[in-house]
């Protein structure tokens, strides 16, 4: 199980709930543990209320500052600061050049491809006229920009 989806001290528990519950049906009892104080079902109740207006506004705020912010500063203090990210994909590429690079609606491609199909659009843009320092706008179906 991915760490996203739970902790080791959860799964820790939850396995020592299922080891419990399955010994004591194994042998006729019923179960053993107390009834939950709190059900799911009340927490997500609780949050949908609490989670409106202002809490709602900070939440969101915090997070998009997190996913933008952290991942930067991350990507900052592990990758390379003299190369750009075409180089780094063309680095890992020649590393392991059969790793699975990407995947959308159940399509892979490997770093070689993916490479690949990155050059083919790099001559295609050369040949029409686009240089270096050109901004090229992408069109992309489906997609939401605020």
């Amino acid at each position: 199980m991915h760490h996203i989806v739970s902790d080791g001290w959860s799964v820790g528990v939850l396995l020592n709930e299922v080891y419990t519950l399955y010994a004591a049906f194994l042998s006729g009892k019923p179960s053993p543990l107390p009834e939950p104080v709190i059900h799911y079902a009340d927490y997500a109740i609780w949050q949908r209320e609490w989670l409106q207006g202002e809490a709602l506004d900070k939440q969101v705020s915090y997070w998009r500052q997190q996913l933008l912010h952290g991942f930067n500063d991350i990507a900052a203090q592990t990758l390379p600061q003299d190369l750009c990210s075409h180089q780094l994909f063309e680095e890992q590429g020649a590393r392991t050049p059969e790793a699975v690079a990407l995947v959308h609606e159940g399509e892979q491609l490997s770093y070689a491809e993916l490479n690949g199909r990155a050059n083919q659009l790099a001559h295609y843009l050369r040949r029409s006229g686009v240089g270096v320092e050109t901004v090229v706008g992408l069109c992309l179906p489906g997609a939401s920009i605020r």
